[in-house]
Formats: C-alpha cells, sequence, structure tokens
C-alpha cells in the first residue's frame, strides 16, 4: 500500500518539477509573499517569512540537484531578497545592545504574559510570573476563571492591579503593579479593550499601554488591528511622558507593515536583543515574535529574557530597563483622563 502511494505520488510530483510555471512560479511566489504581499491573506501569510525562507532554502537546494540551473539561479535572487528583508528588521534588535549598561541595576522590571484562557495550569503560570519579581505585569486572555486565580495569589505581592474579563475571553486584561497608579483607565477601540495608565517613579513618570490586538485570522479582524494601530499611533504620538511603555500580545510579527510603520512613526523601540520567538510556544519550528514590551528613547532595556516553563500557548517575556532622569513636571494625568473611561 504504501509503495503504490509513493509511486502514485511521484508520478504527480514529478511533472510538476519539470514544469517551468511552477520551477520559477515558487520562488516568486515567496518572494512577494514574504517581502511586499499585495494584498490578504498574503499578508498573513507575511508572518511565516522566517519558514518560507526555510522552505525556500530547500527548494532552492533541491533546483540544484536536479539541475535546474535557471530556476536555481531565480530562486537564489529571491533568497537573497527575503534576506536582506528580514536581515534589516531584525538587525534593528541588536541596536538595542548597549554594554556600558552591563553592570547597572534595573530602575524597572516589566513581564508580558498571554495566559490562554483555555489553559487551567494556574499555578504553574502564577509561579513563573512570582519568579519574574516584576514592577509591572501584564497579563491578556483573562477569563473569569483566570481573574480570580490571579487576583488570589498574587495580591499580595501585587497590591495595585486591575481585572477585566467578558465573554470573550480572549479579550481578557490584568494589570498589576508593586507601585500605586497615578491614573488607570479603560477604553474600546475597534471593539477590543484596553488599559492606559501610568504611576511615579523617581526618575521621571512612566506612562502605559496595555493591549491585545485582533489576530488577522480573519479580514475583518485584519481590519480591526490596524484600527488599534492607528489608535496607537495618536496616542503615543504626543509623547505623554518622558518614559513610555506598550505592552501586550501584539499579533503581528516585527516585519510586517503595521508594527513597521508604527514604530517609524513614533519613538518606541522593541526591547528584543534576538527573535525570542514567543508563539506557538510548543511549536519553536512554527514560532514567530508577536508579543511585545516596547519603550521610548529614554528607557535602555538591559535585558528581554523569554520564559518558557509555564502552561500558555505563549511563551512569556521580562524586560529590565534603565530609566533616564528626568526632573520636569509630567502632565500625563490629565491625557489619561481625556483618553479613558471606567466602561467595564
Amino acid at each position: 500500500m504504501k509503495f503504490h502511494f509513493f509511486k502514485n505520488f511521484s508520478k504527480i510530483i514529478s511533472p510538476m518539477l519539470r514544469h517551468p510555471i511552477f520551477l520559477f512560479g515558487v520562488p516568486i511566489l515567496m518572494f512577494i509573499t514574504c517581502v511586499i504581499p499585495p494584498f490578504y491573506p498574503f499578508t498573513l501569510l507575511q508572518s511565516l517569512a522566517l519558514q518560507g525562507f526555510g522552505f525556500l532554502l530547500l527548494f532552492t537546494l533541491g533546483l540544484f540537484w536536479i539541475k535546474k540551473f535557471t530556476a536555481f539561479w531565480v530562486s537564489v535572487l529571491a533568497l537573497v531578497g527575503i534576506s536582506i528583508f528580514l536581515g534589516f528588521h531584525i538587525s534593528i534588535f541588536s541596536t538595542q545592545d548597549d554594554r556600558t549598561l552591563k553592570n547597572q541595576k534595573p530602575d524597572l522590571t516589566i513581564a508580558q504574559f498571554n495566559v490562554d484562557f483555555r489553559d487551567g495550569h494556574y499555578d504553574q503560570m502564577i509561579q513563573a510570573i512570582l519568579r519574574t519579581d516584576a514592577d509591572l505585569v501584564s497579563c491578556q486572555e483573562v477569563s473569569k476563571a483566570w481573574a480570580y486565580q490571579l487576583k488570589e495569589k498574587l495580591a499580595h505581592n501585587y497590591p495595585y492591579h486591575r481585572l477585566h474579563f467578558e465573554y470573550n475571553m480572549g479579550n481578557g486584561l490584568a494589570i498589576f503593579s508593586k507601585r500605586p497608579f497615578q491614573g488607570l483607565g479603560a477604553i474600546r477601540v475597534a471593539k477590543i479593550p484596553l488599559f492606559i495608565g501610568g504611576f511615579k517613579h523617581k526618575k521621571g513618570d512612566i506612562f502605559f499601554t496595555l493591549i491585545h490586538t485582533k489576530s488577522p485570522v480573519k479580514y475583518s479582524n485584519y481590519v480591526l488591528r490596524q484600527k488599534q494601530f492607528d489608535f496607537l499611533k495618536d496616542l503615543y504620538l504626543p509623547q505623554p511622558a518622558q518614559h513610555r511603555f506598550l505592552i501586550g500580545d501584539l499579533n503581528v510579527v516585527p516585519w510586517a507593515e503595521p508594527f513597521a510603520s508604527f514604530v517609524q512613526e513614533t519613538d518606541l523601540q522593541d526591547s528584543r536583543k534576538n527573535l525570542s520567538l514567543t508563539y506557538p510556544r510548543n511549536v519553536p519550528i512554527a514560532g514567530i515574535p508577536i508579543d511585545y514590551i516596547l519603550h521610548s528613547p529614554q528607557v535602555r532595556c538591559l535585558s528581554l529574557e523569554k520564559i518558557t516553563d509555564l502552561g500558555s500557548d505563549h511563551a512569556g517575556i521580562v524586560g529590565k530597563y534603565v530609566l533616564e532622569s528626568y526632573d520636569k513636571p509630567q502632565t500625563f494625568a490629565p491625557y489619561l483622563a481625556t483618553h479613558t473611561e471606567d466602561e467595564f
């Protein structure tokens, strides 16, 4: 039975390998998908550009093996183009590394976790959170059960907190802080809740947003995600505080257009030192980096650690930061009041 299957499969695949449309079409299609996706769903498939590069590399070697040299060189050019495109975006991570900060102690530690509302391994996740000893902890996909567990077991270490859950458990949010909030409000943008808040620090006030943007698995979600990024752009362009953070599962990779244009137009920087693939946590070969802690230039990232010993489908991330001293008065408290409302 197996022999007949492979024999029939060979009859189908062999003509394809000899057909010019297939030989030249695959590298061209992969290049377009990874680098310049013309429309949805190519924009969704662009998230898998790393995996696409690996597939095209194997395809290119296969072309060389069967001596299809013209198609081979076309495929090589496509590989080079994808390499340059990904290399430009990935090289940005290394610019965050500053050896002069190596021996400094962090002024602030922030942890980001997508807990996965379907996950019942509460203790494993909560122990992972406590081990970070972070000053600020953000959680997404907080269901009613998760909200109870998180508040019950983290409130002692984090007396300042706010939780939100609803019928759509993927929309649930939680924020835990060791410092009192100077302001903390909630608003719904493109059907999705987010938290906007801040607290005082001796080196200058901290402004942050916690958000879980829509996963673009459907075109309607793709449109909603773009509206969320448009809102965030308007939120951060006025630079409401010296030290600014954007935290959450953004459901976008660093080389995709919504993210690339957002960080270009605002002054926020990615905390990553490397790819730090976070989803899916238990399938590294399919991993993509979609969990973030972005920060303003007056904040320097000492390290970004990936946390994998937990039960969620996402890895957690923990960033440690040094803040530049800032003596000027901050005015973001009124700014928070005009941009948030307690509607939940």
